[in-house]
């Protein structure tokens, strides 16, 4: 399933921004508080469907970045 367009278009912000907010962010601890609650904001406007598909891709997402949990 493909996000709504205007889904799309946030998450495709999120993920454009990610290599210059990851190279300023001085601890992790810092970057993942707010990647967290952007995606929050982002699921709260899903469907249901279109929330699995949105926790798909920031499950990828985390797993490329290499959350430690």
């Amino acid at each position: 399933m493909e996000l709504r367009p205007t889904t799309e278009a946030k998450w495709r912000n999120l993920v454009d921004a990610l290599p210059e907010w990851t190279s300023r962010v001085r601890h992790p601890a810092q970057f993942w508080p707010q990647f967290h609650a952007l995606v929050q904001e982002m699921e709260r406007e899903c469907g249901p469907r279109e929330l699995a598909e949105l926790r798909d891709r920031v499950r990828a997402l985390v797993a490329s970045l290499g959350e430690a949990e």
